[in-house]
């Protein structure tokens, strides 16, 4: 879990993506939303902080709640993988 770092992805809404370097991140993100290369010139691309706080919302059994990127990711095994979307 160490060596995982998180990107902040998108245009305006952002993805929170995990994974081992930016680069593999991207590529990952953009084959599994189906964004073309010439789309993806209107999309920011920048390191989000995995221990910054952040509350989500519209989980089952906890409808708002506060925790860290490294915090719900930790029982995550296979990278990369979305954390969340934020704005």
């Amino acid at each position: 879990m160490e060596d995982l770092r998180a990107f902040a992805i998108g245009p305006d809404r952002y993805t929170v993506v995990v994974g081992y370097d930016e680069k593999s991140v991207v590529e990952w993100f953009k084959k599994e939303a189906g964004i073309s290369e010439e789309e993806f010139k209107e999309y920011d691309v920048s390191e989000y902080p995995m221990d910054k706080k952040v509350q989500l919302e519209g989980c089952p059994d906890k409808p708002s709640f506060v925790t860290t990127t490294r915090e719900w990711m930790k029982d995550v095994t296979k990278f990369p993988a979305i954390a969340f979307w934020t704005e």
